[in-house]
């Protein structure tokens, strides 16, 4: 999308608008996903000349940056298939990650998965019925066409922005705002309050961003 000049927000609104799903609560789901996605790709450096031909010929582009350095892309579904049939190749459900984070992500229902399960249900992706597990995130808004707003989790500790972060499988620490974040599983990312405390957690400073 980039390669050839269009912007991929623009590009997913302009495919979505030929077949009506431009403005409406699934378009905005599956947008959602699919630039996670383009990000993903991005900061693990898949966007180039040659991961964009991989792509084009239905092959996994390699990561080319970052601490999964030459490893596939693989896609896998956020929500399990084997539980949820119908979600079985739905673009919002499916997310694009290095194998080696796929064989390494959790497969307990997390926060993450539920609050997908509460954004599938608010778009008529999902019926309540069939994720009982995730009861309390099913409730669709009553007259609003707002999405529902992402979870948010209490801090452990007192309140502290986090301004650097890794990943539990990673001796490197970076600043938040990091390309090498997005690459980082929401299951593995550990945050911290200041740079001396990322060092003293055993994390060295991401070589390119230095923190």
């Amino acid at each position: 999308m980039v390669q050839s000049g269009g912007q991929p927000d623009a590009v997913i609104d302009a495919a979505f608008d030929t077949f009506g799903w431009k403005g409406t609560r699934k378009g905005y789901v599956t947008k959602l996903t699919m630039m996670t996605n383009v990000r993903r790709a991005q900061a693990l450096g898949c966007d180039g000349a040659e991961g964009m031909e991989n792509m084009r010929r239905g092959q996994s582009p390699i990561v080319r940056r970052g601490e999964y350095f030459g490893d596939k892309m693989s896609v896998d579904p956020i929500l399990p298939r084997a539980e949820l049939t119908d979600l079985d190749n739905v673009l919002a459900n499916l997310e694009l990650m290095p194998m080696r984070m796929n064989s390494n992500k959790s497969a307990k229902l997390g926060p993450r998965q539920k609050e997908a399960a509460r954004l599938f249900v608010w778009a008529g992706i999902l019926e309540a019925a069939e994720v009982p597990w995730a009861a309390s995130f099913a409730n669709r808004p009553a007259a609003s066409d707002t999405a529902p707003q992402p979870v948010v989790r209490a801090p452990a500790a007192p309140a502290r922005p986090a301004k650097f972060g890794g990943s539990t499988r990673s001796p490197v620490s970076h600043r938040m705002d990091c390309r090498a974040i997005d690459s980082i599983v929401e299951d593995n990312l550990v945050a911290y309050g200041s740079r001396d405390e990322a060092i003293r957690a055993g994390k060295r400073p991401c070589p390119k961003g230095n923190p």
